[in-house]
């Protein structure tokens, strides 16, 4: 009879035990544990880890297990926040802050339509790092930001060069030399009358000048233009051996101004924003 009550007295202390109840005995069927209070809290441990994949802090952490960190530590994705609340992921086997369950990682980007910084996201204008919270620098710097965040205004993402790198420039200077003009000869022909001569003044009809200006001076007239064997009614040319050619310099009118080429594209406007948790 008296082994029969310490059995019944040990399964009822067990069903005692399943729920326990803090603050409360009307506790939820589903909960193992529930605390009631409109004044207390509850405060769970409190460690330094030394980034999100710290498994020495707290050796083989089980699944689930939640601590209160104390100090900023760790480098780029493996950040962690000081005074933030983590929990191990036994799958990934890596801490996780209760404010990064959405699987939000320190230097993540996004584009929004959103003016300003929100839950964590910090719009990347250029801005000075002291305008952010203490959490927030330690964040920025592990990404490589030290006195100022970048500024995307007027930029487009590109895998290129160092990481958080910037570079490159809207208007670009295109000046076109001789070089840059296409290989090609223009050709063509003059007109085929190229063969021509030019009508001269003959030294004799200098002569005859000379002579009946002479004679005018003295009042007389000579019309015998024959004696000097001169033809009046002749006209003196040129050999007709005329065909030559012309160097001929053609310019273009300009003045090696640069050609300022616009190469942006149709867009869509967007903020953009990276990661620092809050």
């Amino acid at each position: 009879m008296k082994k029969i009550i310490l059995i019944a007295f040990i399964f009822g202390l067990y069903n005692v035990k399943a729920q326990v109840g803090i603050g409360t005995v009307d506790i939820h069927e589903s909960a193992i544990l529930e605390i009631v209070s409109n004044n207390s809290g509850v405060l769970f441990p409190k460690v330094e880890l030394a980034s999100k994949d710290d498994i020495s802090t707290i050796p083989n952490p089980a699944n689930g297990l939640m601590v209160y960190n104390m100090q900023n530590s760790g480098t780029g994705k493996m950040t962690v926040l000081k005074n933030c609340m983590y929990i191990f992921n036994g799958d990934t086997q890596l801490w996780e802050g209760f404010n990064n369950m959405s699987a939000h990682e320190i230097g993540d980007l996004k584009h929004s339509l959103v003016v300003s910084d929100h839950n964590g996201w910090v719009k990347l204008d250029g801005r000075s790092l002291s305008g952010l919270s203490a959490q927030q620098i330690t964040a920025a710097n592990s990404l490589g930001f030290t006195t100022n965040l970048p500024d995307l205004t007027d930029k487009l993402l590109k895998q290129k060069g160092a990481l958080a790198s910037t570079g490159g420039s809207n208007t670009t200077a295109i000046t076109i030399s001789q070089a840059n003009l296409p290989n090609v000869n223009f050709t063509g022909a003059t007109t085929d009358n190229g063969i021509h001569n030019h009508e001269i003044a003959d030294m004799e009809i200098r002569t005859l000048d000379v002579v009946t200006g002479l004679l005018s001076g003295l009042g007389l007239t000579f019309t015998n233009f024959s004696f000097f064997g001169y033809d009046p009614s002749e006209t003196m040319f040129t050999e007709d051996a005329g065909l030559h050619n012309h160097a001929v310099t053609v310019n273009s009118g300009g003045i090696n101004e640069a050609i300022n080429v616009n190469t942006e594209n149709a867009y869509f406007s967007a903020n953009t924003f990276v990661y620092l948790g809050e």
